[in-house]
């Protein structure tokens, strides 16, 4: 029942006029129906033979059934992050962000990865979740990857608050504003206005 085999043998005599016989089965382009037990049958005048069973699993590539999209939420809001792939055996998915495995929502808990979902979430997020997520798809034929850029966008605040100042005339004087906000704030400066 396999596909398209081809048998080679080879046959030696030794020196105490024993035969030795070497037969090879090779299978091109194997096919998930050429897994199973494998076993080779040895006979003669004298009788049958039967070597033990070896078993070959045909593994198959992982491939995206799901990849993940690219997100932009408000701070606070819910990122979803969706990916599912098939393969055989089933692939394991993992992630990872910014190519690390350092999630400042999983230290402050609130990204939940479920078992045998295709969904990544991170709740309430903040700037700091911003980044290229990716999705890894491993089995024992391989690893793929997808990737999706997050965007957490903020309204601007002032970070520090500016302070008066007393100057005298002729002399120079600076003035800092510190804030924050994504995507970057654009600052401007105004005087008595």
């Amino acid at each position: 029942n396999v596909s398209n085999p081809t048998v080679y043998e080879n046959v030696t005599l030794t020196e105490s006029g024993k035969s030795h016989a070497t037969s090879v089965l090779v299978i091109p382009d194997v096919l998930h129906s050429d897994s199973g037990k494998y076993q080779c049958v040895v006979s003669n005048k004298f009788g049958t033979t039967y070597s033990n069973k070896a078993t070959v699993n045909i593994v198959t590539y992982p491939h995206f059934r799901v990849k993940p999209s690219n997100v932009t939420v408000k701070t606070g809001e819910l990122v979803t992050l969706n990916c599912a792939a098939s393969g055989d055996p089933p692939p394991e998915i993992s992630w990872k962000k910014d190519g690390g495995s350092d999630f400042p929502a999983a230290r402050e808990r609130r990204m939940n990865v479920i078992p045998n979902d295709p969904r990544f979430f991170i709740v309430n997020a903040k700037p700091a979740d911003m980044g290229v997520y990716s999705c890894a798809a491993k089995n024992d034929a391989g690893t793929i990857l997808a990737n999706a850029t997050v965007t957490v966008l903020q309204e601007p605040s002032f970070i520090r608050v500016m302070e008066n100042k007393e100057v005298v005339s002729g002399e120079s004087t600076v003035l800092e504003c510190t804030v924050t906000g994504s995507p970057k704030p654009v600052l401007k400066w105004f005087k008595d206005g």
